[in-house]
């Protein structure tokens, strides 16, 4: 053999080897991958099952604690004529609440269409507010109403039925068949994507699952932030696409649904149903507020992530153009009342006080005592009293309002600048370590929360490395901010427009209920961010005219959009409400219910006739017959 040969030989005897190493190699990851695939498939399988287990021991003590055994297996045989439910409060209301809407008798129906009404939220108020909704919607339109509920949900059926609703849609938890098929959907979905960033662009029948996914494992995991996907994440997300097929079969199937009636519109499965809703050219009404409260009309895809509580730009202009001086003095009247009671604020429903559990509402129990201290603090500091305490200099005060880290991180769609609230805490928190131009005032959310990754023990170092940095005490009262703040900070808190009014400078930086309105600027970009923290001590106080503004938009939210529906009683939005008092409550009021009494259904019926997004007190505001048209402002 000649030496070329044998060079030939021995070069093709290595390719040969090469191409043996690379089929191996390609077919073991090949192997690794479809394991690695199989392993994840079983973990998601088995959270399922602790989930669903979890769920099933909680409606077993409920059912053995409420439920009468012997009418429940009569309901099950006539489920019109049946209350299984033991509350006697609870049944006196429903007996009430049948014979009431018999003798008025809505069931002569002029059209073909149909109002769906959800009731996936477990508490009464939620339930009862829907329910009620829905009825006045009929009343209105002559529809038929469809109860779609949580399958074994007997309260809401009872409820519901109780007001004439006998069609009902179940919507079950996935069968064991269905984790599996859509455990292996999401991974599918997901590919080779390993972190949440990728997730929240997820696509699913054109509905946005990734979002709606990572929004319902912060809130359900206790985990405020995450950056590579895990097995939890991947669970919630098959939830969303069973909801999304499960949603879409259901509104494909009853094609004569064009209205529907849901409060919630974030977290799974209702914000599937609120986006496939919207798809289906199906005008969706979403209650925003407690006992007062208005009804915001959606109509169109567009308008999917603009949330229930944003009003529009044209309702703004029409108050400020036309009824500036009198939307300025009830708003005065309102901060006084409160001030009286040492409270501020637009979110006042989050202040700890005895009193909200007896059914009154804030102002209620303002009007009828006028020296109430609704909150529990006393302490009042200045800002001389405060710089003392905090053996501070004379630089300017800027208080930095912690987001809330586990709920709505995305109730406005896709965020600006962090991916989640935790995201925007921690940075805002490193920053301020370097910026001593400013004295800094850390303040917690109003909601107490338990998380795994908490941001108390960064905030404790920071105060003791940091002279310029302390932490709000707890026990001086919330209004003291108003007097000692200069510039206030927050993602997308009322703080961003509630501040203004009193002469206090805010910044906000990512979207919010206030953010639609062309008078607010926010901070668009994290380098902006930067640049603004860098020279905070440079803000100016807001001008006359942005004041004005601000207080326009706090009477819209508090004052104007706040309707009394006669039928719902006052309640606490917690599951430490008193059931049998409230229902105690509400049968009192069916029983001296009138269409023509009820201020609620009249400002109801206004909104739909002149095309209001927003139900307003028209008896407080006399529009002149306007038509709004204001839904995608």
């Amino acid at each position: 053999m000649s030496n070329l040969s044998k060079i030939r030989y021995v070069y093709s005897s290595i390719i040969e080897q090469h191409s043996i190493v690379d089929f191996l190699e390609k077919y073991m990851n090949f192997f690794l991958d479809k394991f690695i695939f199989f392993i994840t498939l079983l973990k998601c399988i088995l959270i399922h099952e602790k989930k669903d287990l979890r769920i099933n021991i909680s409606y077993l003590e409920f059912y053995i604690k409420n439920i009468n055994f012997i009418k429940h297996l009569l309901f099950l045989i006539n489920r019109k004529k049946f209350n299984p439910l033991n509350s006697k409060s609870f049944q006196k209301f429903i007996n009430s609440n049948k014979k009431k809407w018999q003798k008025l008798n809505l069931n002569k129906l002029n059209t073909n269409q149909h109002i769906l009404v959800e009731s996936f939220v477990n508490h009464p108020g939620y339930t009862l507010s829907n329910a009620i909704i829905s009825i006045f919607l009929k009343k209105i339109f002559k529809d038929k109403i469809i109860g779609i509920i949580r399958k074994g949900d007997i309260k809401s059926e009872v409820i519901f039925r109780s007001f004439g609703v006998n069609d009902f849609i179940y919507y079950g938890n996935l069968s064991f068949l269905n984790k599996v098929i859509y455990s292996y959907k999401s991974l599918k979905l997901l590919k080779k994507n390993k972190r949440v960033s990728n997730v929240i662009n997820l696509k699913y029948q054109n509905i946005d699952v990734g979002l709606a996914s990572y929004d319902a494992y912060i809130r359900h995991s206790g985990n405020p932030t995450l950056e590579k996907i895990n097995c939890e994440l991947i669970v919630f997300l098959s939830q969303a696409l069973y909801s999304c097929d499960f949603f879409s079969n259901i509104l494909t199937q009853n094609n004569k649904i064009k209205k529907s009636v849901q409060s919630e519109t974030s977290f799974i499965p209702l914000n599937c149903l609120f986006q496939l809703c919207l798809k289906n050219k199906i005008q969706v009404f979403s209650k925003f507020g407690k006992d007062g409260f208005t009804l915001r009309k959606y109509t169109h895809w567009k308008q999917r992530y603009s949330f229930r509580g944003k009003f529009s730009q044209h309702l703004f202009d029409e108050i400020y153009k036309n009824h500036k001086s009198k939307a300025i003095k009830e708003v005065a009247k309102l901060q006084n009342r409160k001030f009286k009671a040492g409270i501020f604020g637009m979110d006042v429903g989050m202040y700890n006080y005895k009193e909200l559990s007896s059914g009154k509402t804030i102002l209620e129990i303002l009007d009828q005592e006028s020296n109430t201290k609704l909150n529990q603090n006393t302490l009042i500091y200045d800002k001389q009293g405060i710089r003392k305490l905090f053996n501070w200099n004379k630089k300017k005060i800027v208080v930095f309002f912690l987001s809330f880290l586990l709920d709505r991180n995305y109730q406005h769609g896709y965020r600006i600048n962090f991916k989640d609230n935790y995201s925007w805490n921690s940075f805002v928190l490193k920053q301020i370590s370097k910026l001593k131009n400013v004295n800094w005032i850390i303040k917690d959310h109003p909601k107490y929360e338990y998380t795994k990754k908490n941001l108390r023990e960064i905030i404790l170092n920071l105060e003791k490395k940091h002279k310029h940095i302390k932490s709000w005490p707890q026990n001086i009262e919330n209004k003291s901010l108003v007097d000692i703040t200069d510039i206030a900070l927050t993602s997308s808190g009322t703080v961003g427009i509630e501040y203004p009014p009193q002469g206090v400078s805010a910044i906000f930086s990512e979207k919010s209920p206030y953010s639609n309105l062309n008078f607010m600027k926010m901070i668009k970009s994290k380098k902006k961010i930067i640049k603004t923290m860098k020279n905070i001590h440079k803000i100016k106080k807001p001008t006359s005219t942005f004041i004005e503004k601000c207080k326009i938009y706090s009477f819209i939210f508090e004052i104007l959009t706040k309707q009394k529906c006669f039928l719902l009683p006052n309640y606490i939005a917690s599951r430490s409400i008193d059931e049998d008092q409230f229902w105690k409550a509400c049968n009192k009021k069916v029983n001296n219910f009138t269409f023509s009494k009820d201020i609620f259904f009249k400002m109801l019926k206004k909104q739909l006739m002149f095309n209001l997004r927003h139900t307003v007190n028209y008896n407080l505001i006399n529009f002149k017959k306007k038509r709004f048209n204001d839904f995608e402002d």
